[in-house]
């Protein structure tokens, strides 16, 4: 139970596409989704294919059974909305699922999923098989209320096509949602997200490029880019991931364990972490 705090679990880490290989069998190989648990509510950020190991007995409410779910998608490249046809939440009709996604290049949410996943690339359109109750809403610039007690607040980033980064605020908790985005491309973005992101208790955050391998233009941040970020942002932990394909185990746990020795006298954050898939953060 979670009387007053906050729980994040990480059920896909890796960024561009789901990869399968033993170099990067620690922090995982499934694409993007992350969820948001608080005492009464659900909330899940982006349906790549870790969103497909989700079940409803990995959540315990003190309201009871589940009866709605929100999911934030914060743009619709494939490795954030792919696993979304087997989001198993999908399949009970006493649920509710509110979709939220970024209105970009003149076309809703809903026009976005239903495009995506026409018969020529999925069977069915989702809406068609669905059993749960589905709501398609537009993430809208500013304050969103969902529940009771949870805020959410967007910000557009600097990533081809767009991509909405989210502040989740609950019971005085901060969470920071920021992905996919290029740092370092242009100051008053970065200086303006930095301003979003300050105070954060947990910034969760895009790190797809190792510091030697960055490619300007794909949309993407490197390890440096990131804590340069925090530094300058006052955050509390903060949460590495969107790895790279070819950024292995190895070198995730050398640069985790480099930057933790920079952060002992750089104070880049109050503590620096790679996530991994099946990591948990309580807040």
């Amino acid at each position: 139970m979670l009387p007053s705090g906050v729980k994040i679990k990480f059920w896909g880490c890796r960024g561009s596409c789901p990869a399968w290989n033993k170099g990067i069998s620690h922090f995982g190989s499934n694409s993007l989704c992350v969820s948001l648990q608080t005492d009464d509510e659900i909330v899940f950020f982006d349906a790549g294919t870790g969103i497909c190991n989700v079940s409803e007995s990995d959540f315990v409410l003190e309201t009871g059974s589940i009866k709605r779910v929100y999911l934030f998608l914060s743009h619709y490249h494939m490795d954030h909305i792919v696993g979304l046809p087997f989001f198993k939440f999908l399949h009970n009709k006493n649920i509710e699922i509110n979709i939220y996604g970024p209105k970009l290049l003149g076309k809703t949410c809903e026009n976005w999923i239903d495009d995506i996943f026409k018969p020529a690339a999925h069977p069915l359109l989702i809406k068609e098989f669905a059993k749960a109750k589905l709501n398609f809403l537009d993430s809208c610039e500013g304050f969103m209320q969902i529940g009771k007690h949870i805020t959410v607040n967007t910000f557009l980033l600097n990533h081809p096509g767009g991509s909405y980064g989210y502040r989740i605020s609950h019971n005085e908790k901060n969470i920071c949602y920021i992905t996919d985005v290029e740092l370092g491309k242009d100051k008053e973005h970065d200086e303006c997200l930095s301003e979003f992101v300050k105070g954060s208790d947990a910034l969760i955050i895009d790190s797809f490029f190792a510091d030697k391998e960055i490619e300007a233009g794909w949309g993407h941040s490197s390890w440096n880019e990131c804590c340069e970020l925090a530094k300058n942002s006052e955050i509390k932990k903060l949460i590495l991931f969107h790895h790279g394909l070819n950024v292995t185990d190895e070198l995730i746990f050398e640069m985790e364990k480099n930057y933790n020795k920079r952060n002992k006298t750089e104070m880049i954050a109050s503590e620096l972490i790679a996530a991994f898939e099946g990591m948990e953060v309580l807040l």
